[in-house]
């Protein structure tokens, strides 16, 4: 705490030294004539003895924030199908500098639903502003669409930065039917025509695509509650059929058409409607430059036009007088994002008028007002100091104006100017501006806000990523060297810290929108409102397209004058560094003792096995509140407090934990599906590599089969586990067995002193695990068993990597016997086949040990001593990588990867030179390769992006 605030208040005494340094009032000149830089900032360093800038003062501190943070995720991708393995990395960034984040150790990434319920939730390390985690998509999460959301306790202040969120998609794995429509509306002198392009998508059990078969598909187009076509087609696997209606007779009102498919024979059931659009229209949104439109003033007015679906739409027209006469005419020039000039009159009304969809459309301009400034930035070459003009109407004469600069929330330079005419030129000092953009105020004699203007400064300070491959083909299997070079602007090497993903082109998700590192940083973090392709503006590591980045900061950077914030000095929340616990004691007996008596000196040990033994002493306050801040630890270990007496003795009454930090209330973007009709390809293609691995995947030695009848077990809430107590060789009731909770060192001491379970101690690791009866018909006949907790598997002898493989067992014998209510073990048979993993139990069958916890996680303690889960962080997994140059790997199971490298770490060296070695999978399809990285001291941003052919021929 002592460190965040010794950073608030020495920024905070920097920007009062620059407010209280002198002013120069500074003359007016014409707009066109530049002033110089000296003469109209104030610069540090410089006496004051003007009393009137207390006000200034106070502005400051009512608008200067807090240091805030910002999270960005590198995704491996954002297409999943059940069953995936959701991998990213995570980028920090802090305080006024945003230099790569050394304060909050702690990240938060949630998966949440597409009506923001969490239903994952990872805790990782920041180190050095770096994090990397995963997510494993159970198939108890339904398809549909997910936001990936990241965050950091310091972040639910207000005003300490926003969370990362990304959209996903997750398919169903098993999905092997789906029909695509794409509509397509024509429009021709007035009569309009509807297209629709449908076609099945179906996978027969070899994972085919196979032509020979066919379907009839039925279907009912609506307008409203009127149908106007229905009928049915036979279609053919794969290949498109056209449905075409005249729609001249539809009501101009009616805006969208519903298509209804459906398909019911001996093979598929299947139904889907697909909503289509019929009137595309378009709004305007106008942005007088500065937040100011005065009469009689020359303005600027940028304007943005969207449709119905909040994306741009590409506009032109006039702007018109009420009367109907012409002033100017107007045209988007990138993304419906467009600007003019107007020179608004008194009792004038001014409109827009466009022909859009041969619909005339009348927009009104703002209404302009008789008095205020109009702030105008006039474009200057790169690292030119640029020209803001302020313009102004009549009563504002001869006043006094204030003008700040500020980034990242910190006010970094404030000027004075004296309006002598209606207009004057100041020069922005790019000097104490870093790269990114500055938010200039204007503000009255009164030190109130008039003007804001958003300038993107552009100090070329990112670097560009150089993907080099050693081949222009690569064959199916094959092995790929890809060399990293990291350089910055000036050409100049950089070593910098990467996160590189390659993905299957074929199977990306083009529909869902991705931006790099450098666009979310400099760009989305700044701006409110969705930004389309916001990767443009930084493409190949350069600032493109300086004009069009101009009007981007004009609409969605825009307001019209900073409002007032509230006191920021409550900081509930801290930047998370360790594992916070709190609570408080309650001696037993009266409550009149219990409220005299003085805890504090009670001494309260806290202990907790993980890893390295952690031990702590706190005293309680003389009311018995007490906060412990603990080491990070990784896992849910378990933990222990045990409050004592001066003489030693346990102490009698009982100890209370604080409920954890409540779930964070920020406000949830909700995703939409921005595409009527989405294309099904990309989830047929996975589930179709997806079926091919399962097929062809070959056992390994001790291959056995054995024909088992179907078994349906099903959970009896409250008392589930009696599906198995008469299959259960033995039922321990740890209630009776250990009621103290001190018999038995660890699971796996339990399981091997009433169950007869062989231990095994696992290599390099020491951990030792239980071994139960299994058959096989070459293999062992003892084998990690199956681990079903409150009716769900933890663990079934199988994992993606040695490495998946040990965390889970790790997982599964962290489970302390305190836990434990009930335990079963059932010998291999029917119920244990319904649980293990099906490529596994080809080879062999387990026994199945089923557990019981108790509901609110552990029996009760004995007085002065609390048990609890300690919440951990979460370990990173690692990417398992197949390599095809060792024997073993080269098998004959169908390799159908989407993601076929990921690397969370690439580190280039002095030279910005990296290598990394991976191999292409079994489909003939082009993979992409997206890198993105920071400079670890200074947090610079860059990223670099290549397509590579593979197995389509040179």
């Amino acid at each position: 705490m002592h460190k965040i605030l010794l950073v608030i208040f020495s920024s905070l005494f920097a920007v009062t030294q620059c407010v209280l340094a002198q002013e120069t009032t500074v003359q007016t000149k014409p707009a066109s004539i530049p002033l110089s830089r000296s003469d109209s900032f104030l610069t540090q360093g410089e006496t004051n003895n003007n009393n009137s800038l207390s006000s200034l003062i106070d502005f400051v501190k009512m608008n200067q924030s807090l240091p805030s943070e910002k999270i960005y995720l590198h995704l491996d991708r954002t297409g999943f199908l059940q069953g995936d393995t959701i991998w990213f990395r995570g980028y920090s960034w802090y305080g006024y500098e945003q230099i790569p984040d050394t304060v909050s150790k702690v990240l938060y990434v949630d998966l949440l639903d597409s009506k923001g319920k969490c239903r994952l939730s990872k805790k990782l390390l920041i180190h050095e502003g770096l994090s990397e985690g995963d997510f494993t998509v159970d198939t108890t999460l339904s398809p549909g669409t997910y936001i990936i959301r990241a965050y950091t306790q310091w972040m639910k202040n207000l005003n300490t930065g926003d969370p990362f969120s990304q959209n996903i998609l997750i398919r169903s794995a098993t999905r092997n039917f789906q029909i695509e429509c794409r509509p397509a509306i024509s429009r021709i002198s007035g009569r309009d025509s509807l297209k629709l392009n449908i076609r099945f998508l179906e996978i027969d059990p070899d994972g085919n695509l196979k032509s020979t078969y066919k379907h009839r598909i039925s279907y009912n187009l609506k307008v409203g509650d009127i149908v106007i076509d229905s009928g049915q087609i036979v279609a053919t696997n794969t290949i498109e059929q056209i449905i075409k209606k005249d729609l001249s007779g539809i009501e101009k009102n009616q805006a969208t058409a519903f298509f209804e498919v459906s398909v019911n024979d001996a093979r598929v059931a299947y139904k889907k409607r697909f909503e289509i659009p019929l009137r595309d229209g378009i709004d305007i949104q106008f942005f007088p430059e500065g937040g100011s439109f005065i009469n009689g003033v020359n303005s600027r007015l940028a304007f943005k036009a969207i449709g119905p679906d909040g994306l741009s739409r590409e506009a032109k027209g006039v702007i018109e007088s009420k009367e109907g006469n012409v002033i100017c005419d107007f045209e988007s020039v990138h993304k419906g994002m467009g600007s003019f000039f107007l020179k608004p009159q008194p009792d004038k009304q001014y409109f827009a008028h466009l022909l859009y969809n041969n619909r005339n459309y009348y927009i009104p301009l703002p209404g302009a007002t008789d008095n205020g400034c109009v702030m105008t930035i006039k474009p200057s070459p790169p690292l030119d100091d640029p020209l803001l003009s302020i313009k102004c109407s009549q009563t504002e004469i001869n006043t006094t104006k204030y003008i700040t600069g500020s980034t990242n929330g910190k006010i970094l330079f404030s000027a004075r100017v004296k309006l002598a005419n209606d207009s004057c030129g100041f020069r922005v000092p790019l000097i104490y501006l870093p790269d990114g953009i500055c938010r200039l105020t204007l503000l009255s004699s009164e030190f109130k806000p008039q003007c804001e203007r958003l300038v993107y400064i552009d100090k070329d300070d990112r670097f560009a990523i150089e993907i080099k491959t050693d081949s222009s083909y690569y064959g199916t299997r094959s092995k790929v060297s890809l060399q990293i070079l990291t350089r910055k602007t000036d050409g100049t090497p950089v070593s910098t810290d990467l996160s590189l993903a390659v993905v299957d082109k074929e199977f990306t998700e083009n529909n869902i929108t991705v931006n790099d590192i450098s666009a979310y940083k400099l760009l989305e973090s700044e701006l409110k409102g969705k930004i389309e392709e916001a990767g443009y503006y930084f493409e190949n590591g350069n600032c493109n397209d300086p004009e069009s980045l101009d009007l981007l900061l004009l609409t969605h950077g825009y307001r019209s004058f900073p409002a007032a914030k509230p006191d920021q000095t409550d900081q509930k929340y801290l930047p998370e560094t360790s594992i916070n616990l709190s609570g408080n004691l309650l001696l037993n007996g009266s409550k009149r003792r219990a409220q005299k008596f003085n805890y504090h000196n009670i001494t309260l040990t806290f202990l907790c096995p993980a890893g390295k033994t952690i031990i702590t002493n706190v005293n309680p306050d003389s009311l018995g509140k007490f906060s412990l801040q603990i080491p990070l630890v990784y896992g849910r270990p378990q933990a222990m407090l045990q409050a004592k007496t001066t003489v030693r003795r346990k102490f009698n009454g009982e100890i209370f934990l604080d409920e954890t930090l409540e779930q964070p209330k920020f406000p949830i973007v909700l995703s939409t599906d921005l595409n009527i009709a989405l294309p099904e390809i990309e989830s047929i293609r996975q589930v179709q590599a997806s079926i091919k691995t399962t097929l062809t995947k070959d056992p390994a030695y001790g291959y056995m089969t054995k024909n088992l009848p179907e078994v349906v077990v099903s959970a009896r809430a409250p008392n589930w586990y009696e599906n198995y107590e008469k299959e259960a060789i033995k039922i321990a009731d740890l209630d009776s067995l250990d009621p103290t909770g001190n018999k038995y060192e660890s699971l796996t001491d339990l399981l091997v002193r009433e169950f007869e379970a062989r231990v095994r101690i696992i290599p390099r690791t020491g951990m030792k695990v239980a071994l139960l009866p299994s058959i096989s018909v070459m293999g062992p006949d003892h084998y990690f068993p199956i681990y079903v907790i409150n009716n769900n598997v933890w663990f079934d002898g199988m994992a993606k990597s040695r490495e998946e493989f040990l965390a889970k067992l790790s997982y599964v014998s962290d489970i302390t016997v305190n836990q434990i209510k009930k335990l079963m073990v059932l010998e291999p048979g029917e119920i244990s086949y319904h649980y293990a993993n099906k490529d596994l139990a080809m080879e062999i069958q387990q026994s199945l040990v089923v557990i019981e916890t108790y509901e609110k996680g552990f029996r009760g303690d004995p007085q002065g001593i609390k048990t609890l889960i300690l919440e951990g962080l979460d370990a990173p997994r690692q990417f398992y990588s197949l390599k095809y140059d060792s024997p073993p790997q080269d098998r004959h199971v169908y390799d159908g990867r989407t993601t076929l490298h990921w690397e969370p770490s690439v580190k280039t060296d002095s030279t910005g030179y990296a290598k990394i070695e991976f191999y292409t999978s079994d489909r003939k399809s082009p993979f992409e390769v997206n890198v993105n990285g920071i400079i670890p001291d200074t947090g610079s941003p860059g990223q670099g992006h290549i397509l590579i052919n593979s197995g389509r021929g040179k």
